[in-house]
């Protein structure tokens, strides 16, 4: 049977998404993968193949969790952690289009199912990359009250935690059977423990939550430095941008609300935080590095919003809107490369939102003649389409967000900005950006 994975080709040029090294791609097993069940949905095993070799394919290479050394066959993965197995599935049925009844079906199963293996502790460390794989692609849901993506991050979080995956070579101390001592091990947890922490942490931070703030080995510089070499490339040029995003974000808002507020100090220490992402553009590989990269400067960026009104640098907030823009373009050339909309991250899409209603509210503002508006109105556009296609349900928040950024595009609230006051106009602008 043909995969089919929708209208996006997977493009294999260099400017695609790169791959780990110790991945290689699904191949289906030698030995024939055997038909599961959860509760009362069975999957014959020839879908069971498909949507493994779909998440190989398009969702491992932007979140590899999974260790490599191990057989990562359907069946073996089912043995060592039924959670993780249906997770797998979970994920990479969303874009099965042979059979798009599995994903509806198991997303109201797989989040019920997570938080028995959280209480129960069962496979610790396979129950967590789990978890990962439905923080960075949850099951959708039609109102945010329902979401339970923060819940499911919290808890990946304190289990890594508790597991001993925040200090590298002392994992033997936290756990209750042999570990293996040796690179190989140390690597896959050291791996593990980042992609959960980026991802759990980025979580909160995309719906405008004060991410759990964790010491870990890469807080010292001793373990740091042991860290640096057991993390794959890819994942310690995220881990460089992330810390700094995450120090940026207690520090800066320490600043900000503090008892002494100084609007000035509060833009000089975003300059600093925005001036030390700049530094690893020297370390760009592809375009995803790329959008990495400019999404950690529009986060740090946004705080210019929460200055007091008189105190706006003007520059800063036009600065601002250009992040936002190359945000977008990043995104829209992946999507044109690699069908980056249906594939990409919980994170990822909401930092596209927040670029949007920036966009937006700049170009209702008095800056407004300061800054591109074509080009806004067409990145705010492409922001449109990628929530579109990024939807696997009709009523789910990818969906209701198409609408609600179409509707507030043409609102007559956004039109009647430009006849308030400055200090209302960006106040305005601060909550809507921010929360």
């Amino acid at each position: 049977m043909p995969i089919t994975a929708g209208p996006h080709a997977v493009d294999d040029s260099p400017t695609a998404i790169h791959r780990e090294e110790s991945y290689t791609g699904f191949l289906l097993p030698p030995i024939e993968t055997k038909q599961r069940a959860l509760d009362d949905v069975m999957i014959p095993p020839e879908k069971i193949n498909d949507c493994f070799a779909l998440f190989f394919e398009h969702y491992c290479p932007i979140v590899p969790v999974l260790n490599a050394a191990n057989d990562i066959s359907p069946n073996a993965i089912y043995e060592r952690c039924p959670f993780l197995f249906w997770s797998i599935i979970t994920v990479g049925s969303q874009r099965y289009y042979e059979d798009p009844t599995i994903f509806s079906r198991l997303s109201s199963r797989i989040v019920a199912l997570a938080f028995r293996y959280i209480t129960e502790r069962l496979t610790p460390l396979h129950t967590i990359e789990g978890l990962i794989l439905l923080c960075a692609w949850p099951v959708p849901v039609t109102h945010m009250y329902r979401d339970t993506t923060h819940t499911i991050a919290g808890a990946a979080l304190q289990l890594a935690l508790q597991c001993g995956l925040h200090i590298v070579g002392e994992g033997q101390e936290f756990a209750r059977t042999y570990i293996r001592e040796n690179v190989a091990e140390k690597r896959y947890r050291a791996n593990l423990w980042y992609y959960c922490l980026i991802i759990c942490q980025s979580a909160s931070i995309a719906d405008g939550l004060p991410p759990l703030n964790v010491l870990d080995s890469f807080s010292f510089p001793r373990g740091r430095k042991e860290v640096t070499g057991l993390l794959s490339s890819r994942l310690l040029f995220q881990t460089r941008l992330h810390r700094i995003q995450v120090a940026a974000i207690f520090e800066i808002m320490q600043c900000a609300m503090g008892p002494t507020s100084d609007s000035n100090a509060v833009n000089a220490m975003i300059d600093v935080f925005d001036g030390r992402v700049r530094e690893f553009e020297s370390e760009l590989c592809d375009g995803f590095d790329e959008f990495v990269l400019n999404s950690t400067r529009l986060h740090i960026a946004t705080f210019r919003l929460m200055v007091n009104p008189e105190d706006m640098d003007n520059l800063g907030i036009i600065k601002l809107y250009s992040i936002s823009r190359s945000v977008i373009e990043g995104a829209t050339e992946l999507d044109k490369r690699i069908g980056f909309s249906v594939y990409s991250t919980f994170y990822h899409l909401r930092s596209l939102l927040l670029a949007a209603s920036l966009i937006l509210k700049i170009s209702r503002s008095h800056l407004s003649t300061q800054v591109d508006l074509v080009g806004g109105e067409r990145s705010y556009f492409s922001v449109i389409q990628f929530a579109r296609r990024r939807s696997v349900e009709p009523s789910d928040l990818d969906s209701r967000v198409v609408s609600i950024l179409t509707q507030l595009w043409s609102s007559r609230l956004s039109s009647n900005l430009r006849d308030e006051d400055r200090s209302s106009r960006l106040i305005w602008t601060q909550e809507s950006s921010v929360s």
